[in-house]
């Protein structure tokens, strides 16, 4: 079974080769590593070309000039690889020793499961893991001992977000056939666009298997912490315009609920006044009243709506 690692990259060479550098340190390597990088420069490339690796494995290393952005690179990177089986990698994240492995002998028992994925570690930008946050991360995503297998159906998973957004093996087949976009029916999908294609696989309904097992570690950052980016706005959009059956309302709401706080903080950010006061005031953003961060998206709001007065 050959297993191609996909890496999207972009002027963070120091992280991509500790990604490379986990990549290598498995029980069970790859067939293959292949890269997309839309660095603006070329030490990614010096660094690749300055690697001692393995004969037995392969780096495709693809220099995107101009670039390509996140949802073409990685449709360049799933069209292009050689494996049958692909895990998509983040460049500042990190692959555990077991995780090919894992992941690999599920699919060889059970070959209806076309997308396996485990727990995840959070880790420092210094790649110090915290522990308690990490559990508290794949509790609140239904990563537990109570869902492994395929407890969540395809839609739900996708939905709450239990598939992640990276540190996944997929068949290839699944992958090339429902492509990232960068545009739907609620416009441009800026940073939203990892929801909308995890949403529209799961919509494909493909077995998908949770093993409880900690496979990935996945760094914060600046960025990943930030709400100057547009990605729970755009996902409760999302989620807002989704038509599914009833069976499936329980988890639709409860993802509402997760994303409308910071939809409202990042709708603001963007100048959205209109939007941001309609998802405050929805109802679910309402769970959100005991919290002070509703009071300070309330005080938020209407500094927007005088500076509006003024204008």
């Amino acid at each position: 079974m050959k297993v191609s690692v996909c890496i999207p990259t972009f002027n963070r060479p120091e992280y991509l080769k500790q990604a490379i550098d986990s990549c290598l340190g498995q029980t069970m390597l790859p067939y293959e590593i292949i890269i997309g990088d839309d660095s603006k420069d070329d030490k990614t490339k010096e660094m690749i070309n300055s690697l001692d690796l393995p004969l037995d494995i392969k780096i495709s290393y693809n220099h995107h000039k101009p670039s390509l952005k996140q949802a073409e690179n990685t449709n360049f990177l799933f069209r292009n690889a050689q494996g049958e089986k692909l895990l998509l990698l983040h460049d500042d994240d990190l692959l555990l020793p077991e995780a090919i492995e894992t992941m690999v002998e599920i699919f060889k028992k059970d070959p209806e499961v076309q997308i396996i994925f485990g727990k995840q570690y959070l880790m420092s930008e210094n790649g110090e893991i915290d522990y308690r946050n990490s559990e508290y991360l794949n509790d609140f995503y239904f990563r537990t001992k109570k869902y492994e297998g395929s407890k969540l159906s395809p839609v739900e998973a996708g939905i709450i977000q239990q598939f992640p957004n990276d540190g996944f093996m997929i068949n290839k087949s699944v992958a090339i056939e429902i492509p990232w976009r960068t545009t739907s029916s609620v416009g441009l999908l800026g940073n939203g666009n990892e929801m909308d294609w995890s949403i529209r696989v799961g919509l494909s309904k493909p077995k998908m298997f949770f093993v409880n097992k900690f496979l990935v570690l996945y760094r914060i950052t600046a960025v990943s912490n930030s709400s100057n980016t547009d990605s729970a706005y755009i996902s409760y959009l999302l989620l807002e315009n989704l038509k599914l059956e009833n069976k499936y309302q329980d988890k639709k709401e409860l993802a509402l609920k997760r994303k409308s706080h910071l939809a409202v903080r990042q709708a603001l950010k963007l100048g959205k006044n209109k939007a941001a006061s309609r998802i405050f005031l929805s109802k679910h953003n309402f769970s959100n009243i005991l919290t002070l961060g509703y009071y300070k998206s309330l005080a938020l709001i209407c500094i927007s709506n005088i500076k509006g007065v003024f204008r």
